[in-house]
């Protein structure tokens, strides 16, 4: 006889049915994938699958992944983490940092590709054997599925660094000073089709060792899938959300940001004389642009704050 498998969001098997889709057995589960006593049912189906796809050795109640063996009434793993190493601050046993709702682990070794709607939003981790990875949504095929450009990871660091080390978790702030970023690579046409693949420093044509330092050297440090679980995700994710398709200009065309009042800070008396003008402000940051042609304002070359 022959079976499917129905699916959740996290790959857990919700529903078998036969080959004329019947159903011989369904399961629902709590978040770290116990199943819910009286909303269960077995079978003599083959149905060893259960919480995210993975086989459940039923005189144990444990799960395999290929590297560990996971408890699902623990909420934990049997084993340590194999690359322990590169998340410190968690504990090598917690299952996908504390948040199974969201996360999947795919072999017992954590997952490192991201994947990102148009709007930026996580829709997706897939672990492979290759370190972390990034993917965005640019587009659809002409069957309507998603298709996803990977984005330089060298890049990406260094984007959300500056941006979670520059903004507070003020949404619009960070995705404002994401912007300006943005804006800066596009006016000097360092932009890349399709994705980019440029460091931020020949990108946007300044040296950014002006806010290197803090929040920045830390997440610089990090893995993605560190820096991404690190208190800063909401900077994090509002960097990204500003590289997706549907994503909008919170800057308003700025060229420049400034953390200090526009009336008691340096750039006052320029701003009084029409060589700048205020485009928008949020949180901590007020966001500038020249009124001339940007390239002819020298500090364009080497500051981000007018």
């Amino acid at each position: 006889m022959r079976y499917y498998y129905l699916k959740d969001h996290l790959g857990s098997i919700r529903m078998t049915v036969d080959a004329n889709g019947n159903p011989v057995g369904w399961d629902d589960y709590y978040p770290y994938g116990m199943q819910m006593t009286g909303r269960s049912y077995t079978s003599s189906a083959d149905q060893r699958y259960k919480f995210t796809g993975k086989e459940l050795d039923a005189p144990d109640g444990l799960y395999y992944f290929g590297r560990r063996y996971y408890d699902s009434f623990r909420g934990q793993w049997l084993q340590v983490d194999p690359l322990a190493d590169k998340y410190p601050g968690w504990s090598s046993y917690n299952y996908v940092m504390d948040n199974p709702e969201r996360n999947v682990d795919p072999n017992g070794a954590f997952v490192d590709d991201y994947y990102f709607d148009s709007n930026g939003n996580l829709v997706n981790h897939v672990k492979t054997k290759d370190p972390d990875r990034v993917f965005l949504e640019t587009g659809k095929d002409n069957k309507g599925l998603p298709v996803y450009n990977q984005i330089d990871m060298n890049f990406l660091k260094e984007f959300y660094s500056i941006v979670a080390g520059e903004s507070t978790n003020n949404v619009k702030e960070s995705k404002g000073i994401a912007n300006v970023l943005l804006n800066r690579m596009k006016y000097t046409g360092t932009e890349m089709k399709g994705g980019f693949s440029r460091n931020i420093d020949s990108g946007t044509d300044f040296d950014s060792k002006e806010v290197k330092g803090g929040i920045y050297s830390t997440l610089m440090s990090l893995t993605f899938s560190a820096a991404f679980n690190s208190p800063y995700n909401s900077r994090i994710l509002s960097a990204l959300s500003t590289l997706s398709a549907n994503s909008i200009d919170n800057s308003n065309g700025a060229y420049f940001w400034n953390a200090s009042d526009p009336q008691t800070g340096w750039n006052w008396n320029e701003y009084k004389k029409g060589v700048y003008s205020i485009t928008a402000s949020y949180g901590q940051t007020t966001f500038f642009k020249y009124n001339s042609d940007p390239l002819s304002n020298p500090k364009f070359y080497t500051n981000i704050w007018p």
